[in-house]
């Protein structure tokens, strides 16, 4: 049974079963390697192809919101002087660009960008007179009031499916794991904050001293 034979086999097999498993390894590393590459947290360029053309939002300010790797870029479409040039975008809340026009928005370095999970709620509502006819309103991780004003209500429907699309909403989950939705009290109380924060700001510093002259009424 110790034969030198025996010995000898039993290496080479401990060598060829070594090989397998470096080999095995390799395999799962550059499985691994290409799963990262593939993931959302890796993508850094829009989805859609460079030569499809696709419609995105636009708000009332000339905002186009573009979607891009994991996030939304909200980016002006254009210079503020050439913002008259597309005025029937505007009006539509719509505007129709390649995938190279939107990478040119996206790598844009003015604007602001959305990321996942930013939102906490967001719902479509019709604007006020001192606003838009439509908004996106948007809640933040704590709460804080925002919006997005459109001219139109597909517009503003168009840019809450890319909010919800690209994940930047994430609710609360209760005791057994479902989502808590956002409800209209949850909007109301953070409008009230936001509004009351907006007057705060517009009476300053009450310990302030103002120039001779100065009224705080508006």
């Amino acid at each position: 049974m110790n034969s030198p034979l025996v010995i000898v086999a039993v290496i080479a097999l401990a060598g060829v079963l070594a090989w397998v498993m470096r080999a095995v390894n390799r395999g799962n590393e550059a499985a691994h390697d290409a799963a990262e590459a593939a993931s959302p947290a890796a993508a850094d360029e829009p989805e859609a192809e460079e030569g499809e053309e696709i419609e995105v939002a636009l708000t009332s300010d000339g905002e186009a919101l573009i979607p891009y790797g994991t996030s939304l870029r909200v980016v002006l479409l254009a210079d503020p002087e050439h913002l008259a040039e597309h005025r029937e975008d505007i009006a539509a809340g719509m505007v129709s660009l390649d995938g190279e026009e939107r990478a040119r928005l996206g790598r844009a370095s003015a604007g602001a960008t959305i990321q996942v999970g930013d939102f906490t709620g967001a719902r479509v509502h019709r604007g006020r007179a001192d606003t838009a006819p439509w908004i996106v309103e948007t809640l933040g991780r704590d709460g804080d009031y925002g919006m997005l004003a459109f001219e139109s209500e597909e517009g503003a429907r168009t840019a809450l499916v890319l909010i919800e699309r690209t994940g930047i909403v994430r609710r609360p989950l209760d005791e057994d794991g479902r989502i808590i939705p956002a409800s209209a009290e949850d909007f109301e109380e953070g409008l009230r904050r936001y509004e009351q924060t907006m007057r705060e700001l517009a009476l300053g510093d009450p310990d302030e001293p103002h120039p001779e002259g100065y009224s705080s009424r508006r």
